[in-house]
C-alpha cells in the first residue's frame, strides 16, 4: 500500500493584472474541530477576502511588496476619480431631481434620470474596480491568501441569473453554501431554492441601502425581486432563440445599469430628504439647479 495522497497544492496563481506567481503555494494546516476554534483562526478568517470559513486555505509563499504598492496607488487613483465624478456630476444632478420628483413632473424627472445614467454607471464601474479588482486583491496579497477569483466576466452575461453568479463570487459562494444547499436539503427544488436565495439577497441589499439613508422604502428589495421574471425571460430567449441571446445582455445593461440604478438613486434621495433632510437638503437642491 503506497503512501496516502498529499493534499492538493496550488502550483500557479494568476494575479488580477495578469501576472503569475510561480511555484507552489503553501496551505494552512487543517485544524480538527474543536482545535480550530481559536482567536487566531478567527482573526485570520476575518482578514481573508472570503465569507466562507474553512480550516485551511490556499496560501502564497510571500508578499510581493512592489506589486502591493502598485495596487494601493491604483486604488487611491480610482477612488479619487470616483469622488470627482460623484461631486461634479452625480451630486448636482441628483440634487436637482428633488423638485420634479416631488411635483410628479414626469418629463423633467425623465430628463434628470437620463442625465444621471452615464455618471452613475461610471461611478458604479469605478466602485467595482476599486472593490473587486483592487481592494480584495490588496487584502489577499497582504494576507498571502491564494484564491484571487473574486469575479468572472459578468459584463458578457446574457441572462440575469448569470450576472448574479459572476459579478460577486465571495457573496455568491456564501449564498450557495449557506442558503441554496440547505434549501435543497429541506426538500425545496432548484426553483424554490433560487427564489429563497434571491429573497435573502434582496433583503440584504435593502438593508445596505435603507440603514444609511434611515428610510425603509423597499425600492432595492423590489428591484431585486423584480429580476426574477427577467431571469425567466432572458433564459427563455437564450434557450429558444440562441442566435438572439445577445438581447439578454442588452437588456441587462439598459435595465440594470442605465435605468435601474439612477432611478433607485433618485427615489432614495427624495425619500431621505423629505423624511428629515431639513435646510441642508434644500440648499443641496438649489445648488444642483445652478
Amino acid at each position: 500500500k503506497g503512501p496516502p495522497p498529499s493534499p492538493p497544492r496550488l502550483r500557479r496563481l494568476a494575479s488580477p493584472d495578469g501576472d503569475e506567481i510561480a511555484g507552489a503555494s503553501s496551505r494552512l494546516e487543517a485544524n480538527a474541530y474543536p482545535a480550530n476554534l481559536r482567536l487566531a483562526d478567527m482573526a485570520s478568517f476575518l482578514s481573508f477576502p472570503t465569507l466562507i470559513y474553512q480550516t485551511s486555505y490556499p496560501r502564497t509563499p510571500r508578499v510581493r511588496k512592489r506589486w502591493l504598492a502598485k495596487r494601493v496607488a491604483e486604488l487611491f487613483l480610482v477612488v479619487s476619480v470616483m469622488l470627482i465624478v460623484t461631486t461634479q456630476f452625480v451630486h448636482p444632478t441628483v440634487a436637482s431631481t428633488l423638485d420634479p420628483v416631488a411635483r410628479r413632473d414626469a418629463p423633467v424627472a425623465l430628463e434628470k434620470l437620463l442625465a444621471l445614467a452615464v455618471p452613475t454607471l461610471i461611478v458604479w464601474l469605478l466602485m467595482f474596480v476599486a472593490l473587486f479588482e483592487l481592494w480584495l486583491s490588496i487584502l489577499a496579497e497582504a494576507t498571502r491568501f491564494g484564491d484571487r477569483l473574486f469575479y468572472r466576466d459578468w459584463w458578457n452575461a446574457r441572462k440575469f441569473d448569470d450576472y448574479w453568479r459572476l459579478w460577486n463570487l465571495p457573496v455568491h459562494n456564501w449564498l450557495v453554501r449557506h442558503v441554496f444547499f440547505p434549501c435543497l436539503g429541506l426538500g425545496l427544488g432548484r426553483t424554490g431554492a433560487t427564489a429563497v436565495v434571491f429573497f435573502v439577497s434582496a433583503a440584504l441589499h435593502e438593508l445596505l441601502v435603507s440603514a444609511p439613508c434611515h428610510v425603509a422604502r423597499l425600492y432595492a428589495f423590489a428591484g431585486m425581486m423584480g429580476q426574477v421574471p427577467l431571469i425567466a425571460l432572458t433564459t427563455y430567449i437564450s434557450d429558444k432563440f440562441p442566435y438572439y441571446s445577445r438581447a439578454g445582455n442588452i437588456m441587462f445593461w439598459v435595465i440594470f445599469c442605465v435605468v435601474g440604478q439612477p432611478m433607485a438613486l433618485m427615489m432614495y434621495f427624495h425619500d431621505t430628504v423629505t423624511s428629515g433632510g431639513g435646510g441642508d437638503a434644500v440648499a443641496s437642491s438649489r445648488y444642483g439647479e445652478l
